[in-house]
């Protein structure tokens, strides 16, 4: 072979290598928080991606809650509106002491806009959550409002409205 046309395959090889995409490690994102009913251990918790109407589409991670019902759930690649579930599990019951099952009932809640690789904390899996999540449907549904942050925002300033009776800086969540 040439020199000429070996020092033209050596630079085709190295603009080649230049050019190459430099794609890094994917971006992996992470929900963390509580399910109360007391504190609920042993449920399991799943993130789901929410389509327009604020409806569960497919799960993006899994966990189950710890003693205290603390929970992190690694979504993976995921963004967008996320609704987060809490079924089965136990909590002791505050004025009788009895440990009650969460049984088939869910405790959601709504992260509004879960951003890629974005780590969220302090999502409380309650039952005013899940007031809030199913509110957050209905106003989709019912075209009361078009988009699924309007639509959250709305519901959060009715329970602020209700649950705060007029207290300033009042959040339900």
């Amino acid at each position: 072979m040439e020199p000429g046309i070996r020092v033209a395959s050596v630079l085709v090889v190295l603009g080649l290598v230049a050019c190459a995409p430099q794609v890094g490690a994917p971006l992996e994102g992470s929900i963390a928080g509580l399910v109360v009913k007391g504190a609920v251990s042993s449920s399991k918790v799943t993130a789901y991606s929410v389509d327009v109407h604020g409806r569960r589409v497919k799960p993006v991670g899994s966990t189950t809650s710890d003693d205290t019902g603390a929970f992190v759930i690694g979504v993976g690649g995921h963004f967008g509106p996320t609704l987060v579930c809490a079924t089965g599990g136990t909590y002791v019951d505050e004025s009788t002491g009895v440990v009650i099952g969460l049984g088939s009932g869910e405790l959601c809640a709504l992260v509004d806009n879960f951003e890629l690789g974005a780590n969220v904390t302090g999502v409380l899996l309650t039952p005013f959550a899940a007031l809030h999540a199913a509110l957050t449907g209905c106003f989709l549904d019912t075209g009361k409002e078009t988009s699924f942050a309007s639509a959250s925002q709305r519901a959060e300033l009715r329970f602020h409205d209700f649950l705060g009776a007029g207290i300033a800086a009042f959040d339900f969540r």
